[in-house]
């Protein structure tokens, strides 16, 4: 994952991400959700939160009156890092224009953009609805370990 814990307050409602189990804190009282398979990543949007895993896709809605989930398409999920540092989503592959650079983090503002940054310090710009390359900035002196994104910006 990209992180060893990821933490949310969504609309009153607590959530502790890690790669194997999910604990929500809703109504003072702790809930427990386990994975079957290791949490890659995380991404909230809006009240809606992504749980991307190897192979699958889940989203969650979350409120103090309700907690579920549903598994999402291939051509549906979001797009994300895979387990082997791919850029996948909308059932497409993100075509990565430095093949010596491993990618280590995405992040996303929905209906625009991709961003990708590299183990070489590299940031990537993509258009979200072909997922082809738009820019690349190579000014940073390391690895790109974290992306925050806005899009209220």
């Amino acid at each position: 994952m990209e992180s060893s814990i990821k933490i949310l307050q969504i609309d009153g409602v607590l959530g502790l991400f890690k790669p194997f189990y999910l604990k929500v804190f809703r109504n003072s009282k702790w809930e427990y959700h386990s994975f079957t398979t290791q949490l890659l990543a995380v991404r909230a949007n809006g009240q809606t939160v992504y749980t991307f895993h190897e192979n699958e896709t889940m989203e969650w809605h979350f409120s103090e009156d309700d907690f579920h989930y549903k598994y999402l398409s291939e051509s549906s999920s979001p797009y994300h890092l895979d387990s082997q540092g791919t850029i996948v989503g909308l059932g497409k592959k993100v075509r990565i224009v430095n093949k010596k650079a491993k990618l280590t983090v995405c992040g996303v503002i929905e209906k625009k953009w991709i961003f990708a940054g590299d183990d070489q310090g590299s940031l990537h710009i993509y258009d979200w609805k072909f997922a082809s390359h738009v820019k690349t900035f190579t000014d940073h002196q390391g690895p790109i370990l974290a992306i925050s994104v806005d899009s209220k910006a």
